[in-house]
This record gives C-alpha cells, structure tokens and sequence, in this order.
C-alpha cells in the first residue's frame, strides 16, 4: 500500500476554509462517519488496484490498496497513519462493490457500519432522536456514531432514508380497462405498419410481420393483405375525442371488426416490389407486377399476391421482396398526441416481406409445414 500526505495550507489554497472537499473519479463509497481508529474490508468491483482519499481537516491524503487473489482489499487506518480526529472528515473508496463494511475503535468498545455508495448520499435524511445528555452523537454521511458516555459502549446508525420505488403507470389511451387520460405514460410518436391476412382454412388472422415471408398461392388462388398505420405501442391520446373514438390509433384494434374506424388517417402508402430501389406499384387493382396489386382504400393499402410462372413454376423458383412506406399528412398527424412522428419526406412507417414459392419438394405437404397458417411468417 502507498499514499501521499498533501498539507493544505489556507494562504495556499483557501477555498478549503470554506468546506471544499477533495475529488475521487473512481470512488464509489464513503466510510460514513469517519473518526478515529478503525479500518475497513471490501471486494474491488472488477479492478486490481482500488483508490482511496481521505480527508482531516485540511490534510488530504490519497493512496492504493491491491486487491488479493479473491479480490478483498482491507486497511488499518491505524497503520497508513489514517486516525482522523478533527471536525470535517470524509473517507472515501473505489471502485468497490456493495457489501463492504468498516469499523471504529473507541477506548472501551468498537461500532460496525456499511460502507454507503455515493449514488444515495444526495438522498433525503432523518433526524436521529436525540436521547439526552448521556449519549453523545456525530454525524457523518448517511450515518451518525452514537456512544454512550457512563460505558464507552458505540454504534453506528444510517439515516438515509430509502427511496420508495416509483408509481407504475400503464401507457396513455385506449387499454383492457377503457381509456386512461391521467397518471399514464406518454410514448415518442413512433408508428408502426400492420399487415395481416386471413388463413383460408380456419378463416383466422394472420399477422404478417415486418422481414417476415409469405408463400406466394398456385393456380387462381390469391393471398390477401391489410395493410395500415398505428401507432406504436408507447402510448397516445386522441385529440379530439368526439370525433373520433376510444382507442383511435391503438393498434389492438387490428384484430376487430371496427379496425378501419380506428386506424390512423390522411395515411398514403406506396408499393415496391423487387431488389432495391425496386419497381413502385400504382393503386390500381388490375396492374399487376410480378403478380403482386394494390389499392389504397379508408388510409389502407390492400395488397394481393397472386400465381406468375416467371418467378414460381416448373422451371423457375426465385423470392420477391416487397416494401411497403406509410406516409402521414400534417392533419392526420396531429390527429394524436404526441402527434405521429415523421422523418423530412413524412414517411411515418416502413415494413417489408418476402414472397418466396413453395419448393417442389414441399408441394402436397403445405399444410403439415404450418397446419394452422398456409401462408407462414418466419
């Protein structure tokens, strides 16, 4: 171990007459009350050397401990010439971990404390009770040193006083238990696209997710998507609730019926399919490109994928990317807040999938791949 004494001289450095203590960047604890004789364990938190200052008075002192093998490091104020009796004192370590502990050594007994992190030490403290003239008390910080005068006996009490965990609030707007205006947690104005389908089997929903991939149907079979914007899932309020009801721009509204009521409006979307920068589909139905159409319709994009030999057939077997962009417009906007949250195009949301045919291999046995969902998503 070594340390190096520096006397503080009040011509020299004057500030110090005013209370200024001395910085420690790698310090994470405090020796509480630190008077007297005493010493201190604690287990280096991922370091080998650990640092320490130590303030009396106008002297500082800084020094280093070396961890051993199992990562303890320990000191005897005693021997680093560490006895600290005077009126502003302040001892402090690291970096080490929670646990470490110190002691003080009194003429007839010693009292034990915590070794306190500097992160609470800004916390509120209470007011020890103060139990008469028998009994005299130091404060430090975060603890006081109590000792009773007739027996020498000492201890040691904290007073910061814990922090209760904050209120939980659930997000803004529509929720399982109707609508929450107050006490909630707003989100950024993130949007997000969702685009389902339904399984022509079991008639159920099926959400497409983003970078997901769909199989591209045979014969006349088409495979039909909704696509629409929502927002995120942060939380929202509707600005104008006469207008517009409950849950306006919740995305649990996807799976209902009243889904083209609740979605967000003044949506556009545009339609590209192939490898980048791709080709840009029109909103016309009967225009097809590499067998895939769109219409917008209500601020939705209704996007069907039908049969084209040129990229599945007997000789051909090739994947299409699709994306899909949302943008928003100033009204629409600011139909929630916070108002959707846009990029300098006004682009609010993007998502793509991949259209990808049924290898010959797997031909018969579509339903066992995904029983419930003939048109997967990975």
């Amino acid at each position: 171990m070594k340390h190096i004494m520096i006397a503080l001289v009040v011509c020299a450095i004057p500030a110090m007459t005013f209370g200024q203590t001395a910085v420690c960047e790698d310090c994470t604890h405090d020796v509480s009350i630190y008077a007297g004789d005493g010493g201190l364990i604690a287990e280096a938190d991922g370091v080998d050397i650990v640092t320490w200052v130590s303030q009396c008075g106008r002297v500082i002192r800084t020094g280093e401990l070396e961890a051993n093998d199992e990562g303890i490091v320990t000191m005897l104020f005693k021997d680093a010439d560490l006895v600290c009796n005077a009126d502003e004192s302040r001892f402090q370590i690291g970096p080490v971990r929670a646990g470490g502990w110190y002691w003080l050594t009194g003429d007839r007994s010693s009292a034990v404390g915590a070794l306190v992190n500097q992160a609470v030490l800004g916390n509120d403290t209470t007011d020890t009770t103060d139990p008469g003239p028998g009994v005299t008390m130091k404060d430090g910080r975060g603890a006081v040193l109590l000792e009773e005068i007739s027996t020498g006996r000492r201890g040691i009490l904290p007073n910061i006083l814990p922090k209760a965990p904050g209120p939980s609030f659930g997000p803004c707007g529509y929720g399982g238990f109707g609508r929450l205006l107050k006490k909630c947690t707003m989100g950024n104005g993130g949007a997000i696209l969702q685009a389902t389908s339904t399984d022509y089997l079991t008639e159920r929903l099926v959400l497409i997710t983003d970078g997901s991939t769909v199989i591209r149907p045979a014969g006349t079979a088409t495979v039909d998507l909704v696509v629409d914007l929502w927002m995120a899932w942060g939380g929202h309020i509707t600005n104008d609730e006469l207008v517009n009801p409950a849950g306006f721009g919740h995305a649990a509204f996807v799976g209902s019926a009243a889904r083209a009521e609740h979605r967000l409006t003044g949506v556009t979307y545009t339609v590209k399919v192939g490898s980048p920068p791709g080709a840009t589909l029109t909103d016309a139905s009967s225009t097809a490109v590499a067998g895939v159409t769109y219409a917008e319709d209500s601020a939705a994009a209704f996007v069907s994928i039908a049969a084209d030999t040129e990229y599945c057939g007997t000789t051909a077997n090739f994947s299409l990317p699709v994306t899909i962009t949302a943008t928003i417009d100033d009204a629409g906007a600011a139909t929630v807040t916070p108002p959707v949250k846009r990029n300098a195009a006004g682009v609010a949301a993007e998502m793509s999938f991949t259209v990808v045919c049924l290898s010959a291999s797997a031909a018969g046995q579509g339903q066992e791949l995904v029983p419930d969902n003939p048109f997967p998503v990975d």
